[in-house]
């Protein structure tokens, strides 16, 4: 201020006004307390079967905030391992608290549970916007498609991410999901086509309907594939067929897929990323919201301002 407009101004003044520019751009924390029953009931409204809880302390202060999305539910139980990963961030603003996140983990590893824009649309979602652009750029090479798919991914209205998508799906239509013909996910696929080769040159030998005797490794394995076991253990934790079992598969001409975990199939992974989280679909002016709702009281938690001045850190 000094330099570029010859004014003094005490520290103070300039965190008020830092702390004024925030607000402005950001809404008021307090007002954003009281605004949480409100918000609920319409985010509910856009999302059927969803499920949220709040709590106030005797005073009316607020405590914490659960938010359970239905169709992310549903994809959890019919399609997803019974995995969570759990990761929390401190938020940084006047009340501070923490936010505390719960993803389920499905084939694709950490990437997925990265992918928490799935369900917060307008929150910022780097790392999966980069996964995602990586596979494009890897597998699909046709020109423009890949800022294209930026471009969708970096979408926040509804209307405007159909419009890419549409182009998308006319410039390239084997981008698309519904297009992915095989029976496992491209994943699973990778691997058992690895574990294909690696079983070249071994020998079965029959021990019963189901039991096989598998040479020609390191050391020799009995496989079960009633059990879907190997004694290697691999086919044992991740219920993908091992080197071992693959042939064993092929020697009762029987196809791999119909040993693999249907968690690892196509149309498990479609049925678990089948169903959307909706934003509200209006604006903040045309809410319409019950009673009891309007008139609930949640005020911000009890903070304690700390000692000194304020620290920006940069």
């Amino acid at each position: 201020m000094r330099l570029e407009h010859s004014c003094e101004i005490t520290y103070w003044h300039a965190w008020e006004a830092r702390e004024f520019a925030i607000a402005a751009a950001r809404g008021i924390p307090d007002r954003s307390y009281a605004k949480i029953p409100a918000y609920l009931h319409m985010i509910k409204v856009a999302n059927p079967g969803m499920h949220t809880h709040y709590e106030t302390n005797e005073k009316g202060r607020f405590m914490y905030l659960f938010m359970s999305f239905g169709q992310s539910v549903r994809g959890f139980y019919n399609a997803i391992r019974r995995v969570i990963v759990v990761d929390g961030t401190f938020l940084k603003n006047k009340y501070r608290g923490v936010l505390l996140v719960a993803n389920a983990v499905d084939d694709r590893n950490a990437s997925i549970s990265k992918a928490i824009g799935t369900d917060y649309p307008q929150s910022a979602h780097g790392i999966f916007v980069h996964h995602l652009l990586t596979n494009v750029v890897a597998f699909f090479k046709t020109k423009g498609l890949t800022a294209l798919v930026e471009k969708a991914s970096r979408a926040y209205r509804y209307t405007e991410f159909q419009e890419r998508i549409t182009e998308i799906f006319e410039m390239s239509p084997e981008l698309v999901s519904s297009k992915y013909l095989d029976p496992l996910t491209t994943t699973a696929e990778k691997k058992i086509d690895r574990r294909i080769v690696k079983a070249k040159g071994f020998q079965v030998y029959k021990v019963d309907d189901f039991i096989s005797l598998v040479k020609g490794d390191i050391y020799d394995c009995h496989v079960d594939l009633e059990r879907r076991t190997c004694t290697c253990g691999k086919y044992n934790i991740g219920k993908i067929p091992c080197r071992h079992a693959i042939p064993a598969i092929y020697s009762r001409g029987m196809e791999v897929h119909r040993f693999t975990d249907g968690l690892y199939t196509t149309a498990a992974w479609r049925i678990a990323y089948a169903n959307s989280i909706n934003p509200m679909a209006v604006l903040e002016c045309e809410w319409n919201v019950p009673a009891e709702d309007k008139l609930a009281k949640v005020l911000p938690p009890e903070t304690r301002k700390s000692a000194g001045r304020p620290i920006e850190k940069v």
